[in-house]
């Protein structure tokens, strides 16, 4: 036994040796720029709601339909030599060697990215409280929160400087923040956006998103980011071409629209929210659109979305995902930067994490992955409840978020009711990242001088008609602006 022991020990040896001679994975790709600077945190006076975490100026070399438009990007969207963290102290040391393919194409199609936003602790929240740089407050009233994870996205849009945001959706983190804000926040058709060079969580959960005060920048920047990058694994049933622009706005009538109201997020919501939805909905009707309900739960089959990303979130730090169609670019980078931040820094990462994490831990030594199998395949009988929805409607509306913005200060302190306020504003927004369908959320309600977000949710890859939709609601109801 001892010879034969000696003899695996040998030959595994020599496995791992040989296995230490695969070629490194090519790095991310530089857009070629005229001017790449980190300009440094923005100082107080410019940024009242903590919504920056840098200034930058980075210009692409050459003119393009996007030349007139100031970007912001999430901190966790590559750009070579800009450090990326994440929001958290694990990432504090990391910089990206070369650019996110939607930095790239933003680029490359003229426009100018000039700040770097705020965001929740590795996008673990929906509250925007968590980041390592304090919490993101809501530009209507700073004693309250602007949402997460995407929330420095959102609250950067009220200073108007930047036309358009880049944000990112795993579970709300884009439509949160824009309906506590008074912001668009678009989270397109799972993969119509590439996700490379674009820090995970779950590949069946990730979204690019966009955010911005109108239709005509959201529209503008997708026809230049959509579409494969060859790279994304999330596109495998990405269309290969997109529109160039939108239909004439003014042939879209909201009164050749179906409309089907979500009932049990629509009866769940709080009193003052409902309010202002409903009376959105009277707007809607009185504009003409054929309007009705759906006794879809998007919550029947349970904790789908946590099923997904507690499990998931492990297998992203490990490097090791699933493979479930077309062909992957692994960040190995960014995965080892987290890896050894996560094993150094532990102590400091959130409340929220460190619990999923041990969590994670511990389904991986009873059952591995039975949650996350079991999830998948929840998430394609929430797809089937979606599509059936849809069927006898053009689009689903229902309130953004259950509650109006919650305050800065006096929240709880227990990890479990910290963690009910980090995801409680998930709770309508998850089912369309389950789903992967396109979904937004416009500024048309109010209460209390709060804005308060309507979600509208399409069918797959009818992205285009979604923001026609929106255009619609733009010119023929107006957003609403809080008092």
């Amino acid at each position: 036994m001892a010879d034969e022991h000696l003899e695996l020990t040998t030959f595994a040896d020599a496995i791992a040796s040989m296995l230490d001679s695969l070629a490194d994975v090519a790095p991310l790709p530089s857009a070629a720029t005229t001017h790449r600077k980190d300009l440094g945190p923005a100082r107080h006076h410019e940024d009242p709601c903590n919504a920056l975490v840098r200034r930058t100026h980075v210009v692409g070399t050459a003119p393009g339909p996007l030349s007139d438009m100031r970007v912001s990007v999430k901190d966790s969207i590559a750009m070579a030599g800009i450090p990326l963290t994440c929001g958290s102290a694990v990432l504090r040391d990391f910089t990206p060697t070369g650019d996110a393919t939607v930095v790239r194409r933003l680029l490359d199609g003229g426009a100018t990215i000039t700040a770097v936003t705020n965001m929740d602790d590795l996008a673990f929240a929906g509250s925007g409280d968590t980041s390592v740089y304090g919490p993101t407050l809501n530009p209507h009233d700073r004693s309250l929160l602007a949402g997460g994870s995407s929330g420095g996205a959102a609250a950067s849009l009220l200073y108007e400087d930047d036309d358009l945001a880049v944000g990112t959706d795993q579970g709300g983190s884009v439509r949160v923040p824009a309906s506590w804000c008074g912001t668009l926040g678009f989270k397109p058709t799972h993969g119509l956006i590439p996700y490379t060079g674009v820090a995970p969580m779950e590949p069946t959960l990730d979204h690019v998103g966009l955010l911005s005060r109108s239709v005509e920048p959201l529209t503008r920047a997708l026809t230049v980011v959509a579409g494969p990058d060859g790279q994304d694994l999330r596109q495998h049933r990405c269309p290969r071409s997109v529109p160039s622009a939108l239909t004439d706005r003014s042939s879209v009538d909201l009164g050749n629209t179906r409309l089907r109201i979500v009932t049990v997020t629509r009866n769940a919501a709080d009193a003052p929210v409902r309010a202002a939805f409903d009376d959105v909905v009277e707007r809607l009707r009185s504009a003409g659109a054929k309007i009705g309900t759906t006794e879809l739960d998007p919550a029947e089959l349970g904790p789908v979305g946590t099923g997904l990303f507690v499990e998931g979130m492990r297998h992203t730090i490990e490097g090791v995902h699933p493979a479930y169609g077309g062909s992957e670019y692994q960040w190995v980078e960014y995965t080892e930067a987290l890896r050894k931040g996560i094993r150094d820094r532990h102590d400091e990462l959130s409340p929220q994490i460190k619990a999923t994490l041990l969590a994670a831990g511990t389904l991986q030594g009873s059952s591995p992955n039975r949650a996350y199998s079991r999830a998948v395949m929840a998430a394609e009988r929430l797809r089937t409840s979606y599509r059936a929805a849809l069927e006898e409607a053009d689009f689903l509306i229902e309130p953004t978020v259950p509650s109006l913005p919650v305050a800065v200060s006096g929240g709880p302190t227990s990890v479990a009711g910290l963690a009910d306020r980090a995801w409680a504003p998930l709770a309508n927004t998850v089912g369309a990242n389950i789903a992967g369908l396109p979904s937004i959320s416009l500024p048309l309600g109010t209460s209390h001088g709060l804005p308060v977000g309507i979600m509208v949710t399409g069918k797959p890859w009818h992205d285009w008609a979604l923001l026609e939709f929106a255009a619609s609601c733009e010119q023929q109801l107006g957003w609403v602006k809080p008092a």
